[in-house]
């Protein structure tokens, strides 16, 4: 084609400015903003990014996935996150390809322990022309948090609420805001800048107050760098380019393709036989068995560059997903009989064996967790922790597969009374870049089985799974094969299992006092003391088994030429850097 796809310098140059939660750098060093140095790359920007090169347009680009997600449109509507929303919707901060942490909409950002100072990308608009300037900010941050009428708020409107105060705005120019906080809450700030795991986007505050939630979801209007032109839940998604994108950087910037079309395939060897023919030019989620003889871009020009050799070609996301056994002991704890009494006390177990911390070690002994490595092993990765591998918060001494002992844990079932065995429900559903789930569950089953363990394995629709299970069902009993997205700052990790208001596990007082601490200090080393605390006391009681970190492979033919990424990430696709042959 014709049209050129040039965008042009950036106009605000990112501050180099450093968060009062995060460690600072050395002074050899670019000191940290908003989030966690992690170990590829210095931590902020000192420069605005180049302007990426004039590219000839193309048509199309087509993209094979696992999922995307939930098929949530409005992100002030929100049970679970959904992908899509990555690309006609904007965030606040993103990664580049060396994981330095970079500006989107916000220009410059600095968090102390007053608030939140963000300066807004002067240029940046929605698709209707609306700006997306300080007081729209500030209107989609009360939405989020369901402090609208008429709107629900996002699935972590808590995290949020920890952190904003909604008394406390300072609309400081059209393009600055100061948002005012309650706490320092890192876990708050890194949900709200979505430099990694995206699980808040930005919306045209005016149009949707207009119209609704209803209307939205019928004719949603974005502000990314493309148009929702499509969309048939479940099945696809297609995008139009948007011609007046804002995004002026290197990693944000109007695509050179004019439409996207998404395909949601959901069996892997489907995927593969799609690319192979040449139906899509991209697939998510390679197995092992298929991906592990593909040529490799990091073996040649680098992750992301395609080899040159004619063929497919892949690259490797590590850890990009956690995967953990999670005992949904809440349920039983929290929930109150007719007379107000607990329903089960933890001492006494309640009928349930699972509330017994010598019945979790047992089952955690007799998991064989290298086996489950083998699965795909090189793409799932060791990690005893609740910490995402290598991200703020997480230790190297975790870094190891775990004691598999199943005589061991047979001696202590017969010891607490079990010596016969019972049997347990599990319940799982495969979530989008998130391989290996069910290999996984079967390895559980079947090494359960031989210490007198049956499980019964129900696998789910995952978006339902999780939106179900995040809002309290409890169905989901006793025994859960959760998934988290990749968290850069272990502290969201902490605060989502928080019992007072958490889900998914429980915690207890200790672990309350911790949490509440670490929401309140601005000193990194503390911080990670805290961190490491809870951690410790999650793993001695048993109140989840780690299993692995999931890494994804992307797969490519060969009209694509480059695809550049961060090498971490929980759902990183940043499609519209993606370059295609004319």
């Amino acid at each position: 084609g014709d049209d050129a796809t040039e965008a042009p310098a950036a106009t605000t140059a990112p501050a180099t400015t450093t968060s009062a939660t995060e460690p600072t750098a050395a002074p050899s060093e670019a000191p940290v903003a908003g989030e966690t140095r992690v170990p590829t790359a210095a931590a902020t920007p000192t420069e605005a990014p180049p302007a990426p090169v004039t590219i000839s347009s193309v048509e199309n680009l087509t993209v094979a996935v696992d999922g995307w997600g939930s098929d949530l449109l409005d992100s002030w509507e929100d049970t679970q996150p959904s992908f899509l929303r990555d690309y006609f919707l904007t965030r606040l901060l993103t990664r580049d390809e060396n994981m330095v942490i970079q500006p989107l909409l916000a220009t410059e950002w600095e968090q102390t322990a007053d608030g939140i100072r963000l300066v807004l990308h002067p240029d940046a608009v929605c698709q209707n022309g609306e700006a997306l300037d300080a007081e729209s900010i500030m209107i989609n941050i009360e939405g989020l948090l369901g402090n609208i009428d008429g709107f629900a708020g996002s699935l972590f409107a808590a995290t949020l609420d920890g952190l904003i105060d909604s008394d406390g705005y300072e609309i400081v120019s059209e393009q600055e805001i100061f948002v005012g906080t309650d706490s320092v809450s890192p876990a708050g700030w890194s949900t709200l800048h979505g430099a990694n795991y995206h699980q808040i986007w930005f919306m045209p505050a005016d149009y949707l107050q207009e119209v609704g939630h209803a209307e939205y979801v019928q004719n949603p209007v974005g502000c990314g760098p493309y148009e929702l032109t499509e969309f048939n839940p479940g099945d696809s998604a297609t995008f139009d380019r948007w011609e007046d994108f804002w995004g002026n950087y290197e990693y944000y910037h109007k695509p050179q393709h004019e439409t996207l079309e998404m395909v949601k395939v959901p069996e892997a060897t489907t995927r593969f036989a799609q690319l192979s023919a040449e139906n899509v030019d991209m697939a998510l989620g390679l197995p092992f068995p298929i991906a592990k003889d593909m040529e490799r871009s990091e073996d040649g020009a680098g992750a992301g560059i395609n080899p040159g050799n004619g063929g497919l070609w892949t690259q490797t996301l590590g850890a990009n997903g956690k995967m953990q056994v999670a005992f949904d002991l809440e349920f039983a704890l929290k929930e109150l009989k007719d007379d107000g009494s607990p329903k089960a006390d933890p001492a006494e177990w309640g009928g349930d064996p699972t509330l017994n911390v010598r019945v979790r070690e047992a089952l955690a002994l007799a998991i064989d967790k290298q086996s489950i490595l083998d699965t795909g092993f090189g793409f799932l990765l060791p990690n005893q922790s609740i910490c995402s591998k290598g991200s703020f918060g997480w230790r190297d001494s975790q870094d190891f597969v775990s004691e598999f002992n199943p005589e061991r844990a047979k001696q202590i079932l017969a010891e607490e009374g079990f010596g016969e065995g019972f049997s347990l429900q599990a319940h799982f559903g495969e979530f989008s870049g998130r391989p290996n789930q069910k290999e996984a569950m079967d390895i559980i089953a079947s090494n359960w089985k031989d210490i007198g363990i049956d499980l019964r394995v129900n696998e789910h629709d995952p978006f339902t799974y999780y939106a179900s299970g995040d809002a309290g069902n409890r169905e989901y009993q006793s025994v859960n094969e959760w998934s988290w997205g990749r968290q850069e700052h272990c502290s969201l990790l902490v605060n989502l299992a928080y019992s007072s208001s958490g889900f998914r596990n429980e915690y207890n007082d200790e672990t309350d006092r911790l949490n509440e601490e670490l929401g309140n200090t601005t000193d990194p080393a503390r911080q990670l003391e805290i961190m490491a605390e809870v951690d410790d006391i999650v793993l001695e009681n048993h109140w989840i088994i780690p299993l692995y970190d999931a890494s994804a492979v992307y797969g490519y033919t060969d009209r694509v030429l480059e695809h550049k990424q961060p090498p971490f990430g929980a759902h990183f696709m940043d499609l519209q850097r993606i370059l295609l042959r004319d």
